[in-house]
């Protein structure tokens, strides 16, 4: 990435899921990124959750192992692509990896000036998995965070207010 422009922001960092919303947020994130002249850069991230087995403690068979990792590569190529093919701005970025999608957020935004997450909706129960929760990223970010409702892709911002 280049070094840092005149603009107030530099580089714009959204958090790209699988809910039904998620182009919305990329396309409202790119938006913004063409308006400053800002690099996008697209994150995601899963964590391998494997059920527990009482019986057996620390026991966790290979082959399901492998599924999840499986699983977890076709999500995030799923995201990869899909940020690809909906962002407007040819300056993009993307980082994914298997890691806490809270977490790996708030180590990636070091590289940010603005992150974009989104509020998740009521009804969306796909792609919860991964999720990057705005209560959960909040506290740690240490810098400006735009969240956006679900099914906002665009944005007028005549009038904002900012709280620090």
């Amino acid at each position: 990435m280049p070094a840092a422009s005149s603009s107030p922001y530099a580089s714009v960092m959204v958090h790209v899921g699988s809910g039904r919303h998620a182009e919305d947020r990329v396309c409202l994130a790119s938006a913004i990124a063409e308006r400053f002249a800002a690099w996008l850069i697209g994150v995601s991230a899963e964590e391998i959750i494997m059920p527990a087995y009482p019986e057996t403690p620390g026991f966790m068979e290979e082959r399901l192992i492998k599924d999840e990792q499986r699983r977890i590569a076709e999500d995030l190529a799923g995201a990869e692509a899909m940020f690809r093919c909906t962002a407007t701005t040819g300056r993009l970025e993307w980082r994914g990896a298997v890691a806490n999608p809270a977490d790996y957020v708030l180590r990636q935004a070091r590289m940010a000036d603005l992150v974009l997450l989104e509020r998740p909706a009521e009804e969306d129960d796909e792609g919860w998995h991964l999720a990057a929760l705005p209560a959960d990223v909040i506290m740690g970010l240490g810098r400006p965070m735009l969240v956006a409702p679900p099914g906002v892709s665009s944005l007028r911002a005549e009038r904002i207010l900012v709280v620090w």
